[in-house]
């Protein structure tokens, strides 16, 4: 799934995917309730205006991805972004980072991370 300049508000909940999200310079997503499995599972967000987000309850696995959540971007003191509750597991590789964010108020709560080899 992808989504470019232009698009103000991305949703994207309740599904089952073998592949990757992909935002860039979207203002305001939500990203809820998905399942991402296989090849490069991942959601990357890369945004260089201020933005509005959620990221949570997704299941993130059987990935081969490098970055499995990335987010770049600022959120607001009084609308941050939320990457919460969201479970990452059985990623394959020995050179991976589970949540890589830069950017202002950002909230990073309550994830699971399962690191094996």
């Amino acid at each position: 799934i992808e989504g470019y300049a232009g698009v103000n508000e991305v949703v994207v909940e309740n599904n089952v995917i073998h592949g990757a999200i992909y935002l860039n310079n979207v203002l305001s997503y939500a990203i809820n309730n998905n399942d991402l499995s296989n090849g490069d599972a991942a959601i990357n967000i890369s945004n260089t205006t201020t933005i509005s987000g959620d990221i949570t309850n997704n299941r993130l696995h059987n990935s081969t991805g490098y970055q499995v959540i990335y987010v770049s971007g600022n959120g607001t003191a009084t609308n941050p972004v939320i990457i919460a509750n969201n479970a990452i597991y059985q990623i394959v590789g020995d050179d991976f980072s589970a949540i890589i964010i830069y950017g202002e108020h950002i909230h990073v709560l309550h994830n699971s991370i399962e690191i094996s080899n």
